[in-house]
């Protein structure tokens, strides 16, 4: 008569005790393996945990997540291609150059993370990964992408921050699917026309490149919401900018912009505008027309007035003026009523607008006392409607920013 096993891991029905949870027999072997690697006496069972870093969530018996978060493996087990049921694998931040073969298996990958690792080119196993959606390849050493990268059909979220990148690999022009792309401080010096094959983009961030100009096929991104450029060396944007229908979030701080296309005032949807840190001179004559607009983030620029039109901004709660050389400020701006947070900074103001202080949702003001003696009128009158809106009667001057 046989006798019992009573060691861990023997269960009937092809299953065994992965440190109490029962696992596929094959899935608990690649649970072992990692165990090795780690030189670890177990992974943490984290079903009852919303986000996790690190430990695996286990459904029907079956590793359906896997999160290793910084634990400096530079191999994965020969055999993880067993996870059959595995849909999230967070390997963020080790020392991995290469995956096993049996990688490709993972069929029902969705999401994969492996930030912060040593790969100086792409397994081309990983293209098999067809129901992969997101791929997070950020801070690695790469270069290229597989040319049958595009075979990842699916996928919705792709970022490539922080590697080698000096263009946009072709392969990614053919994502159709693509929804978020970020693809900065990689040495990007230039983007394609193709860039609008990406129709379903909502996200794209291109920050901390080289670029020096835009593509005129960057209007017809339609879906495109969230649009990122900053710290690059753009010096003039393509008025197909206004084409961006519905874009809400536009940042391009950080360039060599002297002037904003007049087509930017088409952006309808656009929520929030920032151009901090560029050449401009002026705003668009029409600005105004950006109903939608909630935060205009203008600092440090060449900017010496603003137009009449400002005051059409009705659902404008932030403006950020500071480092410019504004000597005029039209009477409309006291138009803007949802306004919340307002900072003149030093500039050389020749007048402001008298009813400024009519601004009944101002809860924060800041601007240069150096000219104090020209408008003590009106800023007075504004610290007295602040100190109202902040209940503080007794408030002075150095309760507020200036």
């Amino acid at each position: 008569m046989p006798k019992n096993n009573i060691n861990q891991g023997n269960k009937p029905s092809g299953k065994q005790s992965y440190h109490g949870t029962d696992l596929i027999s094959s899935e608990y072997d690649v649970m072992m393996e990692f165990d090795k690697l780690l030189n670890i006496s177990g992974i943490l069972n984290q079903n009852d945990v919303e986000f996790m870093t690190y430990g695996y969530k286990e459904k029907n018996n079956h590793v359906i997540e896997l999160s290793l978060l910084g634990k400096k493996l530079s191999s994965l087990p020969e055999n993880i291609g067993a996870l059959k049921k595995l849909k999230d694998l967070n390997l963020k931040i080790h020392q991995l150059s290469s995956l096993p073969d049996s990688f490709g298996e993972l069929r029902k990958l969705e999401n994969l993370d492996i930030v912060f690792n040593e790969f100086t080119t792409l397994p081309e196993i990983i293209c098999s990964l067809k129901n992969l959606r997101m791929l997070n390849l950020n801070n690695n050493y790469l270069s290229s992408l597989p040319d049958s990268f595009d075979k990842i059909k699916g996928l919705v979220s792709l970022s490539l921050n922080e590697n080698k990148f000096d263009s946009l690999p072709n392969c990614i022009y053919n994502l159709k699917y693509l929804q978020y792309l970020s693809i900065g401080k990689v040495g990007l010096k230039s983007l394609s026309e193709k860039i609008d094959n990406l129709s379903n983009l909502q996200i794209l961030v291109l920050n901390e490149n080289e670029l020096t100009s835009i593509p005129e096929s960057i209007g017809n991104l339609s879906n495109l919401q969230n649009f990122f450029l900053d710290n690059n060396k753009i010096t003039c944007l393509p008025e197909t900018i206004g084409n961006l229908t519905s874009l809400r979030v536009f940042s391009v701080n950080n360039n060599e912009l002297s002037s904003l296309p007049e087509s930017t005032c088409n952006l309808k949807k656009l929520e929030s505008l920032s151009v901090n840190d560029n050449k401009l001179t002026s705003l668009p004559e029409n600005i105004g027309n950006l109903k939608n607009l909630k935060e205009l983030s203008v600092k440090n620029n060449e900017i010496t007035s603003l137009p009449d039109s400002i005051g059409n901004l009705k659902n404008l709660e932030k403006l950020l003026l500071n480092g410019n050389t504004i000597k005029y400020i039209p009477n409309s701006f006291c138009n803007l009523k949802s306004l919340k947070l307002l900072h003149l900074g030093s500039s050389y103001y020749a007048s402001l607008p008298k009813n400024i202080y009519k601004l009944k949702n101002l809860e924060k003001f800041s601007m240069s006392f150096k000219d104090y003696d020209t408008f003590s009128e009106e800023i007075e009158n504004l610290i007295t409607k602040l100190r109202e809106a902040k209940e503080k009667p007794n408030a002075k001057k150095d309760d507020f920013d200036y």
